[in-house]
């Protein structure tokens, strides 16, 4: 078993936050300018089956290749497969929450490279929540982005840290998952996916930036049923304003 997924376990889902919502994300809310004081370590969103986003702290081994994919095994905290992505050495200390993309951005003086199809449709959606993340400094590390609609839950996390290496991880039922290399816009992108759930990853690195979008069903907990395409996430990915 992996260091990361070892520490995963070790993350203890609150019940208020489980109780959220039977289908779709159970996402963690952050304080605005809550103190961390230890590099941060988190599951960010949970979903049915499960979705999570995770970071680790400087130092800690990855396992090689950028998609690890192995055979499901129940075990404490750990009840359903997964899809997971994070970043190795992202450098958080603090997060801080804002109420807009614009707002972030003009606090830390950056241009987040950003879905505009998520902002034109953000009056649509039941929750929306932007995160950013600081180094010690005070700097800007990273933005996390989460927002829902009955349908469909959406995630943007954007890093410009040089250091910051990906890495993206599932656990299904043959130990097998989806990966493929697209073109989009004229730059090579990745996506990524698992049987058991429906909707997609795509990882792009372009100039300093390192982004990665989600778009998974939540309208549905059958198997196979999903209506979401790649062709879905592909639009996402193509309305990108870098």
């Amino acid at each position: 078993m992996s260091d990361i997924k070892r520490e995963l376990e070790k993350i203890e889902i609150p019940k208020k936050l489980a109780e959220r919502t039977k289908m779709g994300v159970r996402k963690a809310k952050y304080e605005r300018k809550s103190k961390i004081k230890r590099p941060v370590l988190a599951a960010a969103i949970i979903a049915t089956l499960s979705v999570s986003i995770f970071v680790t702290p400087p130092g800690q081994a990855m396992i090689d290749g950028l998609f690890q994919v192995t055979k499901f095994e129940k075990r404490k905290n750990i009840e359903e497969m997964s899809i997971g992505y994070g970043f190795e050495n992202n450098g958080v200390f603090e997060e801080i929450s804002f109420n807009s993309l614009k707002e972030a951005e003009n606090m830390f003086n950056v241009k987040v490279p950003f879905p505009s199809l998520f902002l034109t449709e953000e009056k649509n959606k039941e929750f929306v929540e932007y995160t950013v993340g600081t180094n010690e400094q005070g700097e800007f590390t990273n933005l996390y982005y989460v927002s829902g609609t009955p349908e469909r839950n959406y995630s943007v996390l954007a890093t410009n840290n040089i250091e910051a290496n990906p890495h993206f991880s599932g656990e299904t039922t043959d130990g097998t998952g989806i990966e493929k290399d697209l073109i989009i816009n004229g730059d090579s992108v990745k996506l990524f996916g698992i049987n058991e759930i429906d909707g997609y990853i795509i990882y792009i690195e372009k100039d300093s930036w390192k982004l990665v979008v989600t778009c998974f069903d939540r309208g549905s907990s059958l198997e196979g049923l999903s209506d979401v395409k790649e062709e879905e996430i592909i639009k996402i990915a193509e309305s990108i304003k870098w």
